[in-house]
Parts: structure tokens; sequence; C-alpha cells
């Protein structure tokens, strides 16, 4: 990407801002291999999308822990890369909760970019940016204003992966509900401060107006009260948000150890929204009380003590509609609105309605349904229990709000933790299609000779709590002819009939020489069926084209192959074994995980490029995340 690139994308409306990443693969001396290098810089994009904390010089590196455990590297010491020495910043930790995570440098764009120069005598200005789109912009929009500048751009979405969009829409309708139960539980807790502010100003009330205060003398009163109140309160308010922007924000962050981009404290907005809340609260003080001012002082002890809801059967209606109201937008979310967010956003409004809609007619018909239960409470938990009932069906109103809070709050727990056990549920679900089987040895070096099929399947052999094992190359690409034209595809090698053994294939052809297993998203895009014969061929870099290679079966159809590849073959299929195919990882079946896992890491030893992950460590981890 250029720079004249660059600054269109900028310029688009709705960015808020951009990173710029350099993508290379830079040579470890030690290892003799090149490694996924990033070079990045210092901001809060590339820190999010990296995981690293620590600003990079031109002369520092960061590396992940698997990788600095190989070169027997730690934080302070140096490492060579392409001949220059760089000193360690940060080593991160693997990521095993979202299943096997290859090796990364990370350097400084300006490292990186000086290697660029000094291999091709140009200086790249990046490989791809990270955007941060402005709140509430359409970023699908977006992606199409940036893929008009130039159509050969690819552009990916964060919200596009499968499991990622599962996970956000489950924290999208969490965050909305939350919120909504939230200002519930603050509206109660006002409402059930008013009521007790009201229940005693109201006994004041009766005792001025018998003394002979008039209604103006009375207004003063709850006018400077209130206002006294409400001042106090709206400065202590806004001094413990100032205090909370200052001081907490790095205190939570040392405590959940993660970053928070920082933000100046907005005065402006903060004493405005004091002085709205000081107003509002004022007059729901001020108007039942100055209402209260006029009425006789009997009536007014005698309302005080009583405990009718007003405009009862309006209330009634309301709560019923409400409740109807859920029921129709949930069978719409679940069986109409069946698409994404679609459904996500009618079922939060029917659950929203049905919260609301109970709430109204608890209101109302608590009394009644306490009285009902009178009988049966006395029948079981005895008199005092009785009595205990029949006193607070008098002052059911102002206990109302306390029953309403603690449920809300119940609401609150159980719907949270529904959430987040589904999101805990996709996430196992995501790593179940990283891990085929429950331990994954992956090769970290990409041209790595020393380790094939044969000779590492002979290790697993003398293992005897192996129960399986097959192995799988690095990916290749390679063409499927269609008509005149050649198709590219990738492909791997593969033990197919160890894998068919694990239970990670169905039945695979007898004639593995000359057949190829094709997924179903291949199959449909090409019109491919099993016992088609395809012309296949590869692309020579002498001749600069496509070389027929030879004609294949169709073996198998399936819905996804191990290692997610589009074409999976045996490697008996020597026509396809390039000069770069080389081991990748192996699967392993154990009747002992714990075992095999302690072997294998003896294994380790001798062949220090192997990284062994397994599915309940890296499960294991995950689910801290949700603890």
């Amino acid at each position: 990407m250029d720079k004249s690139l660059l600054q269109n994308i900028k310029e688009q409306e709705n960015i808020e801002y951009m990173s710029k990443v350099l993508v290379n693969h830079l040579q470890v001396n030690k290892l003799n291999t090149a490694i996924y290098t990033v070079g990045v810089q210092n901001d809060s994009l590339s820190k999010s999308r990296y995981h690293f904390s620590k600003n990079l010089s031109n002369e520092e590196v960061t590396l992940n822990h698997g990788l600095a455990e190989t070169l027997q590297v730690k934080v302070g010491e140096k490492i060579e890369i392409e001949n220059k020495s760089y000193v360690v910043k940060e080593v991160l930790p693997d990521i095993e909760a979202g299943g096997s995570a290859p090796d990364i440098l990370v350097l400084s764009e300006g490292a990186v970019k000086q290697h660029v120069y000094e291999k091709t005598g140009k200086y790249n200005e990046a490989t791809y940016v990270l955007i941060k789109a402005k709140a509430n912009a359409d970023v699908l929009a977006l992606s199409s204003q940036i893929h008009k500048i130039d159509k050969e751009l690819r552009i990916d979405i964060a919200e596009e992966d499968e499991f990622l969009k599962s996970n956000l829409a489950s924290l999208h309708i969490f965050i909305v509900v939350l919120s909504v139960l939230i200002l519930i539980i603050t509206s109660l807790l006002l409402m059930s401060n008013f009521e007790v502010f009201l229940y005693k100003y109201k006994s004041q009330f009766a005792i001025m107006r018998s003394m002979g205060a008039t209604t103006k003398q009375m207004f003063k009163v709850i006018f400077i009260q209130c206002s006294v109140i409400n001042l106090f309160g709206g400065i202590f308010g806004l001094l413990l948000a100032v205090i909370s922007n200052r001081f907490l924000q790095s205190w939570l962050e040392h405590l959940f150890d993660f970053q928070i981009n920082s933000m100046s404290f907005d005065f402006k907005i903060a004493i405005v929204t004091m002085i709205c809340s000081i107003f509002f609260i004022e007059l729901f003080m001020l108007y039942p009380s100055y209402r209260s001012s006029k009425i006789l002082p009997v009536k007014l002890m005698r309302e005080n003590e009583e405990s009718d809801f007003s405009n009862k059967k309006t209330r009634s209606i309301m709560g019923e509609f409400l409740l109807i109201s859920s029921i129709f937008l949930t069978v719409l979310g679940g069986f109409v609105a069946n698409t994404g967010d679609m459904q996500a956003i009618v079922i939060v409004i029917g659950s929203i309605f049905l919260v609301l809609g109970v709430y109204v007619l608890f209101l109302i018909y608590l009394s009644s349904i306490l009285e009902l239960c009178l009988p049966m409470m006395k029948k079981i938990f005895g008199r005092n229990t009785f009595v205990a009932i029949k006193n607070v069906i008098p002052q059911v109103r102002k206990n109302t709000f306390v029953i309403l809070m603690i449920s809300t709050m119940m609401v609150i727990v159980v719907f949270g933790s529904t959430i987040f056990k589904t999101m805990q549920k996709n996430n196992e679900r995501y790593l179940k299609r990283e891990f085929p089987t429950h331990i994954v040895v992956e090769n970290r070096l990409n041209n790595d000779l020393t380790i094939t099929s044969p000779h590492i399947q002979n290790i697993f052999k003398e293992i005897s709590s192996i129960k399986g094992a097959s192995t799988i190359s690095t990916n290749s690409l390679a063409e499927l002819k269609q008509g005149k034209n050649y198709i590219t595809f990738d492909y791997n090698l593969g033990d197919l009939k160890e894998m068919e053994k694990q239970g990670l294939l169905p039945e695979v052809p007898a004639n593995l020489e000359n057949s190829i297993i094709v997924t179903e998203e291949l199959a449909g895009r090409y019109k491919l069926h099993v016992g088609d014969i395809v012309q296949l061929g590869l692309f020579s870099e002498q001749e600069q084209k496509v070389r027929a290679t030879s004609k294949v079966e169709v073996g198998l159809i399936v819905n996804e192959l191990p290692n997610s590849p589009s074409v999976l073959m045996d490697w008996s299929n020597v026509t396809y074994k390039q000069d770069y195919t080389v081991l990748e990882r192996a699967f392993i079946s154990s009747n002992n995980e714990r075992e095999t896992l302690e072997q294998l890491k003896k294994l380790k030893g001798q062949y220090p490029q192997l990284k062994i992950s397994s599915y309940t460590q890296s499960l294991k981890q995950s689910n801290l995340m949700f603890q």
C-alpha cells in the first residue's frame, strides 16, 4: 500500500483513526528459518490487535512465549534477526484459548520498513491498515466505500467470523438488557427513597397545617429543603465521577489486567448532566409534596397510611398490553424474523416488554395475591408468618419497591449467567473446530525437512498411550481445470487412512493415490460430485504457466476438512508433494491425555521446533475468561 492509497482511505468520512501494519517473514538467526513478523505503530489499535502493552523502539522486539522458549530467551536478553541484534521487550502468552496460534515477532514499523528496504530497495508504507470506525458508523457501507478506492483491496470486518459474531450478538443483547434492568433498579431506588421522603413529609405537613401554616409558607420550606438535598447530592455525584475517572480507571486496569483508552473528563457534559438531573429530581420531589400541602390534615394522614393505586384500570390495561406484546414479539423473533440481528432485536424488545408488564401488574395485584395466599401460608408456615404477611399488605406500596429491586437483581444474575454460558458454549464449538483431536502437535518451522510424516509416526508408535495419530502437510496451491481455464485451490497432504480410523473422516476411497477429498463449499461452487474425474495442474515457476499433472477422482465430499483446506490428498500422491511441502501438524488421539502430554514434552526436548497443544488446556484457559 502506497502513501496515496493510505491518504485516500484516511479521508473517508466515518474513519476515526487508523494504524499501519507491515507484514513480512524475517529470518531468526538461531533457528535459520523465517518467522511471521509484523511492524506496528505504538497505538491502541495495534496493541489491541496483537495483545502487546509496551511501546517498541527500532531496536526492540516482542515475541510469543512458545518462540521465546524455543530460542531460550527472556525479557531484556538479545536475539539476532536478519543479522541484527534486538532486545526482547515483552514476551506474550501463547493464546491457547483460541486454538493453536502461530509464532510471531512484533517489531516497530520503522524496523520492518528498513528490513524491507534492504531486501527490495523500496520503502513500503503498509501491508494492511487497522481501521477504527466512528461511533454509529455503518461498517459495511464504510468497507464498500474503501473498496471503491481500489478493487484489489481485501477488507475484513471483525464481526464476520461466525463464532465472534455469535458472541458479539450475545454480548450486545446482554448489555442492552442489563442497561434496561439497571435503569429499572435505579428508578426503583429513587422511587423508594421518594416514598420514604414523602411519607415523612406528609406527616410534617399535617402537623404544620394543623398549626396554621399557609400553603405558601409550606412551599418555601419544601423548596429550600429539596434544593439543599439535590444540590449537595449533585455536587457529591460530580466529585465522585471526577475521582473515579482519575483514580478508579488505573486501579481497574491493574486489577483486571487490561488497558483502557485514556479519555479526558468532559466537565461541560458532566455539569450539564448534573444540572438536568437536579432539575428533574427536584420536580419529582416538589410536585407531590406541594400537592400534599393543599390537602386537609386529617385527609393527608389517612392517605399517607393507605395503599391504594391511582388509575388502577389504566395500569392494568397497560400491563396486559405489554405482556401480550412481549409474547407476540417473542414468537415473531423465534419463528418469523429468524435471521441475524433482526431476530435478536425483536427478542430483546419482547423481553423488555415482558419485564415491564410483569412489574406494572405486580404493583397492582400483589395485595390480592398475598390475601389469596394467606390461608395457605397459615397452614404451612404457622400463625407468625400469617400475622407478618397480613401486616405487610396495608403497606404493600412501600414494600413493593424492595421486592421489585430484589427480583430485578435476580433477573440480572440469571440472565447474565445464561448469556455468558452461551458465549462459553460458542467458544467450545470454536475450539473443537481448531482441535480435531484432543492433542495437536505443530511444526513451528515452515522449511523443516528433518521431521517427515513416516519419521514422526514411528516416534508416536513408541508411546503406548497414543491410540492413533495422523499427520498433515503445510498448505500448497494447485489448479483445477474448469472448461478452458484453471481455477486455483489450496490443498494439504495427509494420512487419510489414519484420519478415518480416528473418526476425522468418513470412509475414504480405496485408491488413495488417484483420489481427492473436497469440501462441500468447493464442490458446490464448481459442481463437483463423487466419482467425477477432474484434471489437475501445478503452476510452473520456470515456464510461468499452469502445467497439467494428472487426472484424479473425486472420492469423497465432506462439510469440513482437518486444518480447513479446500482439498485433501494422501501422502502417497507424490505428484503434489512439492519442494516446500513439509509436515505441519499431527493430530493425536490418546487413551491417557496427561501421560501422552508428558511423553510428548520429552519429545520436544529432542525437537524444540515442535509445539504441543491440547484441547483440555486451551478450554481451561478459555474458561478462565468467564470466571
